[in-house]
């Protein structure tokens, strides 16, 4: 589970980067890293809210995803493994 996690933060990362995150969150480009994270979170939990499953986690931040300054290795938090 671990490495499944590396790897969907890693590719959140690169469609943060890439500025597909902002087009699927209809965000213009120049909308900051953060709010597109939550703008993430927020759809993801009412994703799962229709559907009935509990997607209780702390919204997705650059700090979360390990990717604030100076680091360079995307990674979930423990608590947004588990879930």
């Amino acid at each position: 589970i671990g490495v499944i996690g590396d790897v969907v933060a890693s590719c959140l990362a690169e469609l943060l980067k890439d500025g597909t995150l902002c087009q699927l969150m209809h965000l213009p480009p120049e909308a900051s890293p953060d709010l597109v994270l939550l703008r993430t979170t927020l759809a993801a939990q009412q994703w799962a809210k229709e559907r009935k499953l509990d997607l209780s986690i702390k919204p997705l931040t650059l700090a979360s995803l390990n990717l604030g300054d100076g680091c360079k290795y995307p990674e979930l938090d423990s608590q947004i493994k588990a879930a």
